[in-house]
């Protein structure tokens, strides 16, 4: 009888481990963040990023649309992230590259005053957030690491949760106890 009650426990757990890594939703985001000037210095110096994750088909979308509202020009815009690998190339618009240290950046990304640009790109990572900088004149450059800034979503690596990482350990235990029971038998 105990040799079935561990069987059934470790397939349990090994049920619950693959359904919770199987799982996993992907959601729409959207928001705004600012990217102030070197300084903090807020108001109309700021930059303002409307974003967008959307998923489909195994793939996220990431859009970004920069505003400019001050009387200085964007010369680039650049978001930050370390799995760089997930991005699906082809897919970055016009001017942006793809740099393993940096992310991707788009330059010359030339936003006039008082106007925006959208920049996107895909990856197979869902997101998480990370730094975003933009050059440009006076009174830029601007970043979300500045005073006042924020984060913007960014491909972030996929981390099994703690529940799931806990069953995995729980069922990876069972199994010697598993196989020293049958053997007793």
């Amino acid at each position: 009888m105990k040799i079935h009650a561990q069987l059934t426990v470790a397939l349990a757990a090994a049920t619950i481990l693959i359904f919770g890594l199987s799982s996993q939703t992907a959601q729409a985001q959207s928001g705004t963040a600012v990217l102030t000037p070197t300084g903090g210095i807020s108001g109309n110096n700021s930059l303002s990023v409307d974003y967008l994750v959307t998923y489909g088909s195994g793939i996220y979308t990431y859009s970004y649309d920069v505003e400019n509202p001050t009387t200085g020009y964007v010369t680039g815009f650049n978001v930050e992230f370390s799995d760089t690998a997930s991005v699906v190339v082809p897919s970055i618009n016009a001017g942006g590259t793809l740099d393993p240290a940096l992310g991707i950046t788009w330059s010359p990304a030339v936003i006039d005053p008082s106007s925006s640009a959208t920049f996107s790109f895909e990856s197979t990572d869902p997101p998480g957030f990370d730094t975003a900088n933009s050059a440009g004149t006076t009174p830029g450059p601007w970043a979300s690491i500045n005073l006042g800034g924020q984060d913007v979503p960014v491909p972030a690596a996929v981390v099994p949760e703690p529940a799931t990482t806990s069953l995995l350990a729980l069922t990876l235990l069972l199994l010697p106890f598993r196989s020293t029971l049958l053997r007793k038998s």
